[in-house]
């Protein structure tokens, strides 16, 4: 995964078990469960080992991949393609001082986990103790979620399943066992790291999300229509704007999701002489033109008293846009407890979905309007809470 992605979707590493059989032939334990752990896409054989790439061994997709003849490539930091650039996410409710918390916990037991004596018990009372906090507290990455993989699901019957070699007089099957015990500690060893591995990332993402939640001012999030027929978000006094409305803000702090900027390229190529055609390549040269200078996600100063930037979120950019946008401000209205977020829109619509969400939303005043843009005589100015 590149440097400057935040997404930890897929883990480093293989898992080798080794398909162990008794002089007879006869699959051990230890082989049947390496079986098991085949997916779909099948376990490559090498040089009597079966060889499961990673991320097919903990349920992502085949595709992911990389394979070198019968020697299987893994998709490691280095080699990996990103493909999105995805947001850490909190349940709601969720502060950023109870995410801190448990992850710390959650990175000492595994951290601690590493040295473990037994392996199998080791791994398992870890994934007993995180998963249920992990789960409460994380919505992306599902750090809870990837406890209970599919690695996890077929190492369960592996573990203690071997009988002693004290009890063992037979040297073949003495050997036999000896290296179902490695391949099966080597497995649990790769788990776990794996796991480590997957904190650490949501560690480094946690921190940036507390970098985005420690940006001053007030979160406006746009919705389409208002870069559309509204004026530019430079040219709005937003200090007056909402000290018509009662509200004293020194800053406010407008993010437009990346969604918006999806629907404003979607219906620049609409018909030539389409008026939201037109309006739609006019707000997109404006932005354009802001953010020429400054870095993806970055806000930009507009003037004084207002910074401009785009929520870089792409990990739900299905079919409905409204939603997509309502859970940009539904984020960052968890992210500033103190103060909440507003949503910016004209659109009935939105305003009623937001509402039923609990986010306040604004319009600006009718003198705000492009000319030419029809009048919504019975849109009312309205905040709820």
């Amino acid at each position: 995964m590149h440097a400057n992605c935040t997404r930890s979707a897929i883990r480093p590493g293989l898992l080798h078990l080794y398909r162990a059989r008794s002089p007879g032939g006869k699959p051990t334990r230890t082989a049947r469960a390496v079986k098991a752990l085949r997916t779909g896409s099948g376990a490559a054989a090498y040089d009597g080992v079966a060889v499961l790439p990673c991320c097919t061994a903990i349920g992502y997709p085949h595709e992911d991949r990389q394979e070198r003849g019968t020697e299987a490539v893994p998709v490691t930091p280095e080699n990996a393609i990103c493909h999105d650039l995805v947001m850490m996410r909190l349940n709601p409710g969720v502060t950023l001082a109870r995410a801190d918390d448990v992850l710390r916990q959650a990175q000492t037991t595994w951290g601690n986990a590493r040295g473990g004596q037994d392996l199998f018990r080791t791994y398992i009372d870890a994934v007993h103790d995180t998963y249920p906090t992990l789960k409460e507290v994380f919505t992306a990455p599902a750090l809870g979620t990837g406890l209970h993989s599919t690695a996890y699901w077929n190492l369960l019957p592996i573990g203690g399943a071997h009988t002693g070699l004290g009890f063992i007089t037979d040297p073949g099957v003495a050997a036999n066992v000896r290296r179902a015990l490695r391949a099966e500690n080597q497995a649990l060893a790769t788990e776990i790291e794996n796991q480590v591995l997957a904190l650490e990332q949501a560690r480094a993402e946690l921190e940036e999300l507390k970098k985005l939640a420690a940006r001053p001012g007030l979160p406006i999030v746009y919705d389409t229509n208002m870069l559309n027929h509204w004026r530019q978000p430079g040219d709005v006094l937003w200090r007056d704007v909402f000290k018509a409305r009662g509200e004293d803000v020194s800053l406010t702090r407008l993010v437009i999701p990346l969604r918006v900027i999806d629907e404003l390229d979607r219906q620049k190529y609409g018909r030539h002489d389409s008026d939201l055609a037109r309006k739609a390549a006019t707000a997109i040269r404006y932005l354009e033109r802001i953010f020429r200078s400054g870095r993806p996600g970055q806000p930009v100063e507009l003037r004084q008293g207002a910074t401009l930037e785009v929520w870089l979120d792409t990990d739900d950019r299905g079919e409905d846009a409204d939603l997509s946008i309502l859970r940009c401000a539904s984020d960052l209205d968890s992210l500033h407890p103190e103060t909440g977020a507003r949503v910016l829109t004209d659109d009935l619509g939105m305003r009623l979905r937001a509402r039923q969400e609990g986010l306040k939303v604004i319009r600006l005043p009718d003198d705000h309007r492009k000319k030419g843009t029809a009048l919504d005589l019975s849109a009312q100015d309205e905040s709820s809470g």
